[in-house]
This record gives C-alpha cells, structure tokens and sequence, in this order.
C-alpha cells in the first residue's frame, strides 16, 4: 500500500498535528529514512510522544515500524 493510501484509509482517526507530521514527511520522504525519531520531532515541531500516536493511528505498532 503507498504511502498516501495508507493515510487516506485511516483519515477519520487522524487530527490536525497528525496531518501536519504526515505532511512533512511525505514532503521530505528521502531524507526522514535517515533520520531519528528525535530528528523528526526537532523538524515538524511535534514530540516525539506525538509522532508515535500518528504511526499507531495508522496500524503500526511504533514509529520505527512506519519508518
């Protein structure tokens, strides 16, 4: 499943920080490969906490699982 389809079957779970992650990261896909969980964090102004919730929202069971 790509990436976009992914958010778009899990839309009704998703808030407006979730979008904002999200958008960043498809926005900057090569670069959020290599970065930490804290790197991702510093970047869309969120915590790490935060991105953790938006990859469960979406079925993983973590973010180094979405990652």
């Amino acid at each position: 499943m790509r990436l976009e389809e992914l958010f778009n079957s899990h839309i009704h779970k998703l808030n407006e920080t979730d979008f904002s992650i999200l958008n960043y990261i498809v926005s900057n896909k090569n670069q959020v490969v290599n970065m930490s969980l804290e790197e991702i964090s510093e970047k869309t102004y969120v915590s790490a906490a935060s991105l953790v919730r938006c990859a469960k929202k979406l079925g993983f069971s973590g973010f180094s699982e979405f990652k």
